[in-house]
């Protein structure tokens, strides 16, 4: 699970939890899910992730891998959408015709207009769209009032 876009940048990251919810991840197992994505990457890609990331500046291997996983979560997300809402619509856009605005602010939820997009939905006036940690243009806190009047 990704978690915590609305909290301060050094505390945004991910949640690992085994199905027979003993609690988080070992550093044993979260070491053998990153080895477990990076074969993926490299049965994908032809290429292995550099692991060592430098924590200023994202590794281009990372970068792609990041795409390609956002791809596929995408795409994973669009087929949800599409296999709930397209009973009596056009099943590859079943949002066609809605409107649908998205104010992430700037945290991890931007890439969902994507998905929104590709299952038909109109998402102009979508804003804020860009991850940035620093949060740059308004409270990361989707119950703000501030965020609520902006959005």
């Amino acid at each position: 699970m990704v978690t915590a876009s609305h909290l301060p940048m050094d505390r945004n990251g991910f949640k690992m939890f085994s199905r027979q919810g003993k609690g988080g991840l070992t550093e044993a197992e979260v070491s053998d899910v990153v080895a477990l994505a990076a074969e993926i990457f490299q049965d994908q890609h032809g290429a292995y992730p550099n692991l060592d990331i430098p924590t200023t500046r994202p590794h281009p291997h990372w970068l792609k891998a990041h795409r390609f996983l956002q791809d596929v979560y995408g795409e994973h997300l669009s087929q949800l959408i599409r296999n709930c809402a397209a009973k009596g619509r056009n099943f590859e856009k079943p949002l066609e015709g809605m409107r649908v605005v998205l104010n992430p602010v700037n945290g991890a939820g931007g890439f969902f207009v994507h998905v929104l997009e590709a299952c038909g939905a109109d998402t102009r006036g979508s804003f804020n769209l860009a991850p940035d940690g620093h949060f740059p243009n308004e409270p990361p806190n989707p119950e703000d009032p501030a965020t609520m009047r902006a959005t």
